[in-house]
């Protein structure tokens, strides 16, 4: 009897058994779970992120004319000031004003229009025949409508920004004017140049959505021997 009462006690006061220091596979996931959804919700600086170039072409297909407003503006204004410097001249900021101003509103506003119903009419095709047409098409049509533009109202607007009391606009035009006709087959001639294949590779290897930003890019270039003739 005495034996049994020390084997009851002493099962009673043994330390109950030690559990396993592995953790169990569910517990490890859930346990890791919020450490995963940090680093695949955090916006940039992960490797599941969306890089930064995929956030900005849905930025900028959800904001396609004001983007290509924007950006055309600010590379038309900062390009023609390094034509100034390139050319040795003091810095007018009325002129950089007037090219910035037409790279806003034809550039952007008409220019991006002009690439939706381009690719809208032509289709989206990529092929060697496709990009061809849309290539003519944007020489024959819209390059004539665009450099004439520039060439008559940037030194309208320059003169509108640097003297807006004292401007007859008789005389401004007859200068505008006079500045369209000395300089358009120039200007096509730059057009042939930089644009023509520019967009033979623009046709064929950028997004639509992107391709107004790359071409106000590829204007920032033109502008600089744009800035020559007006």
């Amino acid at each position: 009897m005495l034996l049994e009462l020390e084997w009851a006690a002493a099962v009673a006061l043994s330390p109950p058994p030690l559990r396993s220091a592995v953790t169990p596979p569910r517990v490890r996931q859930q346990a890791a779970a919020p450490a995963d959804a940090d680093a695949t919700t955090g916006r940039f600086g992960s490797s599941n992120t969306r890089s930064f170039a995929t956030e900005y072409a849905r930025f900028a297909e959800k904001h396609y004319l004001a983007v290509a407003c924007a950006q055309s503006g600010l590379l038309r204004f900062s390009a023609d000031g390094v034509a100034q410097v390139l050319r040795g001249v003091p810095i007018d900021v009325a002129h950089c004003a007037a090219m910035g101003t037409m790279g806003i509103v034809f550039s952007g506003l008409i220019g991006a229009s002009w690439l939706r119903h381009l690719e809208g009419r032509l289709g989206g095709g990529r092929s060697a025949g496709d990009v061809f047409k849309k290539a003519s098409c944007d020489f024959f049509c819209y390059a004539p409508c665009a450099n004439s533009a520039y060439l008559f109202f940037v030194p309208l607007l320059t003169l509108l920004y640097s003297q807006p009391a004292d401007l007859d606009l008789g005389a401004a035009t007859s200068v505008a004017l006079g500045v369209l006709q000395s300089g358009f087959l120039a200007a096509m001639a730059f057009e042939l140049n930089i644009f023509a294949p520019y967009n033979l590779l623009s046709f064929r290897l950028i997004p639509p959505n992107l391709r107004p930003q790359t071409t106000a890019t590829a204007c920032a270039v033109y502008t600089i021997a744009l800035s020559t003739l007006c």
